[in-house]
């Protein structure tokens, strides 16, 4: 029953930044404060990304799809 017709693009960009670039980004807020956004940015490792983000579907859904192209040799 039911269904969703939401449409995702995933990106992908990998880029080396240093340690203490970081440092001043993690716990950054953003958001529109004016429309009760209130993001807080939280960097993990990526194998910890399953566990980090086990409540959000976009994430897992990335994470799973950069997963299989790294284990099929496409990235």
């Amino acid at each position: 029953p039911g269904g969703c017709d939401e449409y995702i693009p995933i990106f992908l960009h990998e880029k080396r930044i240093p340690r203490e670039q970081l440092k001043e980004w993690t716990g950054k807020l953003t958001g529109l404060r004016s429309e009760g956004e209130k993001i807080t940015l939280k960097l993990v490792k990526l194998e910890d990304l399953w566990l980090e983000g086990a409540r959000d579907a976009k994430a897992l859904a990335a994470y799973a799809l950069y997963e299989g192209l790294k284990r099929s040799g496409k990235l």
